[in-house]
């Protein structure tokens, strides 16, 4: 189970999954350097990985996060849909309203 409570972020808050990870991420205390030995690149391509916006958040790079921050199924969920959003799945924001 998640070591944390659930972070409750807004829909129109959610613009990107690289935002709710960095939610993640300070909510642990954590930077993002520190998945760096998880997603198996240096801490500082780690990142780059964040601001490069322009781009899809590889799909087995959220669920290396998702493991490694041990988040609750409905985290979890939250971030793949919205990864699935930005690689271009036609996914209505209105499922993420919980």
């Amino acid at each position: 189970m998640a070591t944390h409570t659930r972070l409750k972020i807004a829909v129109n808050e959610a613009k990107n999954v690289r935002s709710v990870m960095r939610r993640h991420l300070r909510a642990q205390k954590r930077t993002m350097g520190s998945l760096s030995e998880v997603w198996g690149i240096k801490p500082d391509s780690c990142e780059r990985r964040f601001y490069k916006e322009n781009r899809a958040m590889p799909v087995q790079y959220v669920t290396a996060f998702i493991k490694e921050l041990k988040l609750d199924p409905y985290d979890a969920l939250e971030l793949q849909i919205l990864g699935a959003r930005e690689s271009g799945w036609k996914i209505p924001l209105k499922i993420l309203q919980i």
